[in-house]
């Protein structure tokens, strides 16, 4: 059935109509209840209401509008209304209007100014405003009939907030909080007591641009004589951003709390999940981001829950979370306080951490598990430690709190090939200590010696495992670490990446006993020489130590690296000893015995002595040992310094040492020239400096005495002797008719004695003696004078034949009886002067002459005067 233009148009008229008239009756409902409306508000919240207007609103559903809406604040807190809002729209019931009520459902307060606060007495304004709770109770005294003829025109189920300012002041601390929060939508919805109240709050907190506050979830139900804090709720919450310094000045309280040392340099993101009740909170997802330690970006991520449940107090939570800190400098770090403590100070690191943490528990029985990676970063510690940037580096630590101790569980540290695993417990009282096993199933030292700054100079090998128990009293710095356990040395080596001498087959067992240490079963290889030794430290923290050092065949030159040791071994060896560190320098000081050897080319039996050895000082005492067929005690000293100084102090006694094969070692400048058994004592003293000649500097004195020696290819009687001629009466003092055991003196090729023997001194690089005597039955030589060290000599001497000689002589030649001494002696003075070997004796002619001459007047003048005269 079509319906006609005309049926259409009365259709519209009537709807038209019934609407005027259904809008003129609300008009007319709502002006009859304008003042119950303002009642009802201000009944429910117990406080003074005013508005400009009430007028019907259609937009968004049927509803009334309130124009320029102030309620009043509690005189307790403030004289400026607790809300006042431009428009105040209520949504009201379609039904209730039917039957001509007006029950309101909803409020809608459009750019709404809140202002919330809290007193010096700790009571919230908007709390205050449950009194309506009260009254409601006090009209429990009306009527049931009453009250359902009277009945309530507020029944709000939901309450909405757009584009409000909150202004939060908290006067109960000592220091007021005041806050604003900005543009904030905020909408309630389901109000009863007995059911739960959905919440949506979006809003700027403290400043910036649009809304960095998020909270989203329900409370309730509501239960009478409860507490605000103590209503169930779960919310969700999420801050993005959230700007420190801003939180910081808009909350005293926060001032100072936050450690400076955290060091957040731009804004944070936060959100978690709310649980269970104010007072009991249960915090979950909960996840906090931002740039901390002076970072440009976001380098700190937490995440976890802390459930208050229990006490709501902070020592009965229990906690559940994550820390990552990625990346982090150590510098930052080390500003922590109690990082700073507990670090050495001589622990020093450049580039990037990152630090991951897990924490579960209670404070007092947390368990925390951090890892710390530390590959991009140069560790150093002193002169002991260098990681260089690219190799591996971490820290695995387990660490639970219980009660007044901390508990290491099973923790590791990793560096390059080294994985030492530690545990161990802190106690606090009644005496605070530490106590820790460290243990390694094996280190590969190679690649060690990038790490080990004493070992940068050499290529090393090997592997080394511990397990070591550590006890430490923290109570006070004096005291000291006890440490139990071993430490085992297998097949390690060392290789000097210079000069190539190495260490080798290094195996040892240190045994660690409290404050003590004993090394035992030690050996080693340098070079071609095995050693063994043994060692006992009394003291773990002082290095000093005694030890027994053996070995079946040392070579010198491998130990000392010095060429001019080339070919010297000590066979036997054995020292007992102590080593000791004295102003920071060491010293070893010990004796020393070889059974045989070569020491500087000459073959040695019997060596024993007392060494004292530091590195720039070697002295010896009651060195002795029997070579070249004879013997030798020594007492001395070497020392070196800088500027290449050296300086030499040795006491010396020789007894019937083969001087030729002595002078053959050690001075062979002269081992052509002399020989014998030599005894030989001295005391002699030199320095140089700079490449100045130490022998040239030597100083002393001694003695000497050669027995049953020669002057090797010299005839110094011959020499004397042949030189005698041209005196009156004598041609020649050699003569064919000497009898045959004098012409032997003058046909062998060498100066024979049997005893030589003088003091001398020793300076400027000469030898000096005034009383050298050598001395045969034939014939006897004193002299005074010096040789030098370069060979060059001179001499003034006198040739002083026997009596029988010089009877023998004067047979031949009678005018000899005028060159005799008292003793009726052949007697020649003579200088010899010159560099060996070519040394001439001259005899004194002039002086002789004139002994014979003045022999040959005295006999004249005899004869003319007569004997009696």
């Amino acid at each position: 059935m079509k319906i006609s233009r005309k049926s259409f148009a009365i259709i519209l008229m009537g709807l038209a109509l019934v609407a005027t008239i259904f809008l003129t009756s609300l008009n007319t409902l709502i002006d009859k209840n304008r003042d119950r409306i303002r009642d009802e508000i201000q009944k429910a919240t117990g406080r003074s209401i005013t508005f400009d207007e009430l007028q019907l609103s259609l937009w968004s559903g049927l509803g009334l509008t309130a124009k320029n809406l102030s309620i009043a604040e509690d005189p307790r807190f403030a004289a400026t209304p607790i809300i006042q809002t431009k428009e105040l729209k209520m949504q009201v019931g379609w039904l209730p209007l039917l039957f001509g009520k007006i029950e309101i459902k909803e409020f809608i307060l459009k750019e709404p100014e809140i202002q919330i606060i809290k007193n010096e007495a700790g009571e919230f304004n908007v709390l205050a405003l449950t009194s309506r709770e009260k009254k409601a109770k006090g009209s429990q005294k009306v009527s049931k009939k009453k009250k359902r003829r009277a009945g309530s025109m507020l029944l709000l189920s939901a309450i909405q907030l757009t584009n409000s300012t909150v202004h939060y002041i908290d006067r109960s601390l000592k220091e007021p909080i005041e806050i604003r929060i900005r543009n904030l939508d905020f909408s309630l919805h389901g109000l009863a007591l007995t059911g739960t109240t959905k919440i949506r709050l979006a809003a700027n907190l403290l400043a910036g641009q649009g809304q960095n506050l998020w909270l989203e979830g329900q409370m309730g139900p509501f239960k009478d004589k409860k507490d605000w804090n103590q209503h169930p709720l779960d919310l969700q919450v999420q801050i993005d951003p959230i700007h420190l310094p801003q939180l910081t000045r808009a909350i005293p309280f926060l001032r100072g709390k936050v450690p400076p040392e955290l060091n957040i340099t731009g804004p944070l993101f936060f959100k978690s999940r709310l649980q269970g009740t104010l007072e009991r909170p249960l915090i979950s997802d909960l996840t906090l981001k931002g740039p901390f330690f002076g970072s440009t970006g976001n380098n700190v991520t937490a995440t976890g829950e802390l459930n208050f449940s229990k006490s709501g107090s902070l020592e009965d939570a229990e906690f559940k979370g994550k820390l990552v800190v990625d990346p982090v400098s150590f510098g930052q770090l080390k500003k922590i306080p109690y990082i700073k403590k507990a670090l050495p100070v001589s622990l020093s690191l450049e580039g990037p951490l990152s630090v991951t943490s897990d924490l579960q528990g209670k404070l007092k029985e947390l368990k925390v598990h951090t890892l710390v990676k530390a590959r991009k970063s140069e560790i150093r510690y002193g002169n002991w430690f260098k990681k260089a940037s690219g190799i591996p580096a971490e820290l695995d630590v387990n660490v639970v709190r219980q009660k007044d101790r901390l508990v290491i569980e099973k923790s590791a540290l990793s560096i390059n090939n080294l994985i030492l695993q530690f545990s161990g417990l802190l106690y606090d009282l009644p005496d605070r200590y530490i106590s820790m096993r460290l243990s390694t199933e094996g280190m590969d030292l190679t690649g060690w010696d990038g790490l080990l700054l004493p070992l940068s100079p050499y290529s090393v090998g090997g592997k080394v495992r511990w397990d070591l128990s550590i006890k430490k009293d923290l109570s006070s710095p004096n005291k000291k670490i006890n440490i139990l356990g071993s430490l085992n040395l297998d097949d390690v080596r060392a290789k000097d990446k210079k000069s190539g001498q190495s260490i080798e087959k290094i195996t040892a067992l240190v045994s660690f006993l409290g404050k003590k240490a004993r090394v035992q079963n030690a050996s080693l290889r340098y070079g071609s020489s095995d050693l063994n030794f043994e060692a006992t430290l009394p003291d773990l923290f002082q290095p000093n130590f005694s030890y027994i050092l053996q070995s079946p065949q040392i070579n010198l030159a491998n130990l000392t690296g010095n060429v001019a040791h080339k070919g010297d071994g000590m066979k036997a060896l054995r020292s007992t000893g102590e080593f000791r560190m004295q102003k920071g320098k060491p010293t070893l000081q010990g004796k020393l015995s070889s059974s045989e050897g070569t020491l500087q080319d000459i073959p040695y039996r019997n060596l024993q002595g007392d060494v004292l050895w530091s590195p720039s000082r070697l002295s010896f005492e009651n060195l002795s040992f029997d070579a070249l067929n004879g013997s030798l005690l020594a007492n001395g000293s070497w020392a070196e310094g800088t500027k290449n100084f050296q300086r030499l102090a040795l006491n010396t006694n020789i007894e019937a040492m083969d001087l030729k094969a002595l002078l053959s070692k050690k001075i062979p400048k002269f081992k052509d020239h002399i020989e014998g058994r030599l005894d030989f004592k001295a005391n002699l003293r030199g320095s140089s400096i700079d490449g100045t000649n130490l022998q040239t500097n030597l100083q002393g004195k001694g003695e000497t005495l050669v027995r049953d020696g020669s002057l090797k290819d010299f005839n110094l009687v011959r020499e004397v002797l042949s030189k005698i001629t041209g005196l009156p009466g004598i041609s020649s003092l050699i003569s064919s008719r000497l009898p045959s055991r004098y012409r032997i003196i003058f046909d062998r090729k060498d100066t024979p004695f049997d005893t030589m023997e003088a003091s001398f001194t020793v300076e400027k690089g000469r030898i000096r003696s005034d009383d050298l005597l050598l001395a045969t039955p034939d014939y006897s030589i004193d002299g005074k004078g010096w040789i030098g060290f370069d060979k060059t000599m001179k001499w003034d001497a006198n040739l002083v034949m026997s009596s029988q000689f010089t009877k023998e002589l004067m047979e031949e030649h009678r005018n000899v009886r005028y060159m005799v001494d008292r003793r009726g002696r052949l007697a020649i003075p003579f200088r010899l002067e010159g560099t060996l070997p070519n040394v001439r004796p001259k005899p004194d002619i002039g002086a002789l002459t004139e002994r014979v001459t003045s022999g040959l007047m005295q006999k004249g003048i005899d004869r003319l005067l007569g004997k009696k005269k």
